[in-house]
């Protein structure tokens, strides 16, 4: 998988977080799932979080970067879309 530097909005292949991201330099990764973020972290011993895995039909925030323990990466920039009746 190709990620570009920062935040990336994608769709992943069904599996453990650490096997369908372990070629990426990917850090973080976020999911908005059944009116809930989940989100789990990288670190030297594998990843840490409530996002074990990774499922069909949803989109994933992933972070592409490197940063230390007491250091987070910025947040992702949200951005609302108005639905229109012919969308």
């Amino acid at each position: 998988m190709d990620l570009q530097p920062g935040w990336n909005l994608v769709s992943l292949p069904v599996g453990e977080v650490s096997e369908v991201l372990k070629d990426t330099e990917a850090c973080v990764i976020l999911s908005y799932q059944n009116g809930d973020w989940l989100a789990s972290v990288c670190a030297e011993d594998g990843w840490h979080g409530r996002l074990t895995r990774t499922d069909f039909g949803l989109g994933y925030w992933v972070f592409k970067g490197v940063y230390g323990e007491s250091e987070l990466p910025p947040t992702p920039e949200w951005r609302y879309v108005r639905e229109t009746s012919n969308w």
